[in-house]
């Protein structure tokens, strides 16, 4: 849930100076399937999990 909110903060920043482009994709929402990146969100975090080795996820970047 935090790298939902932390990647819909940008999307708000981004559409309250004047960049419309995350709100055009459907980005500027709490909804985690607009946000989550398929190898960063699922694949890597799993791997990480399976293998025991830190790995860090991420989102979909705005």
């Amino acid at each position: 849930m935090a790298i939902v909110v932390h990647e819909a903060a940008h999307a708000w920043m981004a559409n309250k100076f004047g960049d419309p482009t995350a709100k055009n994709e459907g980005r500027l929402t709490l909804n985690p399937a607009a946000h989550y990146d398929p190898w960063g969100t699922i694949f890597f975090p799993l791997l990480a999990a399976v293998t025991g080795f830190a790995m860090i996820g991420w989102a979909r970047p705005v």
